[in-house]
């Protein structure tokens, strides 16, 4: 009995000195047991937390595969409809038959039916465009240049909204050029600018008001007061060349890859670049830019020029209607990108005497938006030409 009192008094004054020096075994004990209540709450909110984010991505996940799934499967087996805002044998319908083959199979359509929509420089085709069923099956070319200008000036017939417009994408960049035939009197642009105060007109070809061509050659000319006559009477490049080829008129303008082989056969003459960058395949022509420096054109000019060599590049652009739902909109454009990347595509347009490479929607909508946003510095010069 003594001992086991004296056994308690000594584990006693033990606990107390070990109290003080904070090891006690009943000490720690009580302190984890606190330190783990302390814990337990925030363990378990950390879980709660760490569960819910895990149910948001999973969810997150399958509403991403549910969205660009049902687009997959919509467009599996079914016929698309490209719009071609000219006639055949131009530089829209090349771009739209060759990425044919490469746009079916990305997308997994059964076939890609082009259906050409001519007239008003292309403004036909983009009405015709922006009117279609807005259900994906539906796509077509846009001239980015021309319906523009057509729609900052409203002019007459174009019933579209650019801003509106599911953009999808360019499979090419092209460089506007003007040129004259080799037998006019027009060698150098020097040539147009003794015209200037007399009453002889250059005679330019144009497929219509509305197009790249006719912008990039009635803008210039009005811009440096050359006395100019337009003639607006063919549908496409193609009828535009033959008839400067035939003496129709002095001169036009178009890509640097409609006329390439004119110029290797020594039958136009390039007068300068609607560019405010120099194209290294024709050493030499000046653009629009260094002219208006050259001939110390008022600020106004030289800065609306400057303006018109950024815009009038744009190429084949692709859109679809307004109200396309969002997951067939961006399947259309990730197939189109994946086309136009095709290396084969880009080879086969080498070949062609082409330059294939991909504009995407978002860089034609901040183009076609500044334009707009600008439309005080465009319009009064645009309705001039027009008139002219």
């Amino acid at each position: 009995m003594e001992q086991d009192e004296s056994r308690v008094d000594g584990f006693r004054t033990m606990e107390r000195r070990n109290q003080q020096l904070g090891q006690s075994p009943f000490f720690d004990d009580r302190r984890r047991a606190a330190t783990n209540r302390a814990r337990l709450p925030a363990a378990s909110a950390f879980s709660c937390l760490l569960a819910a984010a895990t149910v948001a991505l999973l969810t997150l996940a399958q509403h991403a595969t549910a969205a660009s799934q049902p687009a997959r499967v919509f467009y599996r087996g079914k016929t698309l409809t490209l719009i071609v805002p000219a006639g055949a044998a131009g530089g829209y319908e090349y771009w739209a038959a060759a990425l044919r083959p490469y746009l079916q199979k990305t997308l997994g359509v059964s076939q890609i039916d082009l259906v050409n929509k001519v007239g008003g420089g292309t403004l036909v085709g983009s009405n015709v465009l922006y009117e279609a069923k807005h259900d994906g099956l539906t796509i077509g070319e846009i001239n980015g240049t021309g319906s523009i200008f057509a729609q900052i000036i409203k002019k007459p017939g174009a019933v579209f909204d650019l801003t509106k417009l599911g953009w999808i994408g360019s499979p090419d960049r092209e460089t506007i050029v003007t040129a004259a035939r080799m037998g006019s009197p027009y060698k150098t642009f020097n040539d147009l600018w003794k015209l200037r105060g007399t009453k002889q007109k250059v005679v330019a070809l144009s497929a219509g008001y509305g197009g790249d061509n006719y912008v990039g050659t009635a803008a210039v000319l009005s811009a440096f007061a050359i006395p100019n006559e337009i003639l607006m009477a063919y549908e496409g490049s193609s009828a535009a060349k033959a008839g400067l080829l035939r003496g129709d008129g002095d001169i036009t303008t178009f890509g640097y890859s409609v006329f390439r082989p004119l110029i290797e056969a020594h039958r136009v003459v390039p007068l300068y670049i609607v560019s405010a960058k120099a194209l290294a395949e024709l050493p030499g022509v000046p653009t629009i830019v260094q002219l208006a420096q050259q001939y110390k054109l008022p600020q106004s000019q030289t800065a609306m020029l400057n303006t018109l060599a950024r815009v009038v590049n744009m190429g084949k652009d692709w859109a679809a209607p307004p109200g396309v739902p969002a997951d067939r909109l961006a399947f259309l454009r990730a197939a189109f990108r994946e086309a136009v990347d095709n290396p084969a595509f880009i080879e086969q347009a080498k070949k062609a005497g082409r330059i294939a490479a991909y504009t995407s929607p978002q860089e034609l909508q901040h183009t076609i938006a500044d334009v707009i946003a600008n439309t005080a510095e465009f319009a009064p010069f645009l309705k001039e030409a027009s008139a002219s």
